[in-house]
């Protein structure tokens, strides 16, 4: 009996063969819980999530931003009427946006709402980065912000020095090399970048044949996100209107099938190019034929917008079909 006992009690002892898997970690608890003041944003500008240390930082509660727009939760101090930071986060939002790419952000005045609706003066040091799906598309954009208030109130009043004591020398130093590190990186990549633009946006603007940006999105595939004066010119809309279109409204009917499977294919990324001849229908009703020439542009390996090159050929193709040919009017 005893034996018997030994034994089972050894068998019960025995450890289990093989590893033991870790647990997955909880990456909301580790996101929410960091010591990185961020916010999360979906492509409409809605808060999808928040670290603790925003909220802290900007004294809100998680059920009262998430699912809100994050110009409604964090707007401009009404009592200041050169308040500039939500036009100036809106600009930056829209750049990350639009290129998929990291936008650093000056040092911000933008001064927040506290619990009793009295607004607070506060200066920030902002960074918006893209997060893409898995086509590319953006998915959210992250929101991260350094509260660098105390140090700029101290350089402001010259008081710095009482600041930097041998308790948070450290935290001094780290703000200071943020604040100088950022502003040089900001003012060499925005000189950078004007000239960049600069140079696009003239020649754009002033090329000879009309220029479209279309996008490649799911969600909005075919529509117009910039054209140039003379695809205005050409098609006889205004850029406003052209910019709540899709190819389809211009396209000819009788077109319609092969415009939809060359944009099917360059959003696939089954085709980078495509040259075509087909018909547009004008503002004003007439029927214009075109040469369309469109490169698709990627970001990420995934199809991102199209640039398309449209020419006028009108008059050669009334010249081909000859006096008794028949032209779509």
């Amino acid at each position: 009996m005893c034996s018997e006992a030994g034994k089972a009690g050894t068998d019960d002892a025995r450890p289990l063969s093989g590893p033991r898997e870790s647990p997955e970690p909880d990456f909301r608890a580790l996101f929410e819980g960091g010591p990185v003041l961020f916010l999360v944003l979906n492509p409409a500008l809605e808060v999808v999530a928040v670290s603790d240390a925003y909220l802290k930082a900007t004294t809100t509660e998680r059920h009262a931003i998430v699912g809100r727009g994050i110009f409604d939760v964090l707007p401009d101090n009404p009592a200041d009427p050169g308040a500039t930071g939500v036009a100036n986060l809106r600009m930056s939002l829209d750049r990350v946006a639009r290129k998929l790419v990291t936008d650093t952000m000056p040092l911000q005045k933008y001064d927040i709402r506290s619990p009793d609706n009295a607004f607070e003066v506060r200066y920030w040091a902002p960074t918006n980065s893209p997060v893409l799906g898995p086509d590319g598309s953006l998915a959210y954009i992250i929101h991260r912000v350094e509260d660098v208030t105390e140090f700029m109130y101290l350089q402001r009043t010259n008081r710095v020095a009482e600041f930097v004591t041998n308790e948070n020398r450290s935290r001094a130093d780290a703000m200071g090399a943020e604040i100088y590190m950022r502003s040089q990186q900001v003012a060499e990549e925005g000189q950078k970048l004007r000239e960049s633009e600069d140079r696009f946006r003239l020649a754009f603007e002033h090329a000879p044949v009309g220029v479209a940006l279309e996008s490649l999105a799911p969600g909005g595939l075919g529509r117009y996100l910039e054209v140039n004066r003379a695809f205005c010119n050409l098609t006889g809309y205004r850029r406003e209107q052209l910019l709540h279109m899709t190819y389809r409204q211009l396209t000819h009917p009788d077109d319609l099938a092969d415009g939809d499977a060359e944009i099917a294919a360059l959003a696939s990324g089954r085709s980078h190019y495509s040259q075509v001849e087909r018909r547009y229908v004008r503002a004003n009703g007439a029927i214009i034929w075109v040469q369309a020439s469109t490169s698709a542009v990627h970001a990420g390996g995934q199809p991102l917008n199209t640039i398309l090159h449209v020419e006028d050929i009108s008059v050669r193709k009334h010249t081909e079909a000859g006096p008794g040919g028949r032209q779509a009017r």
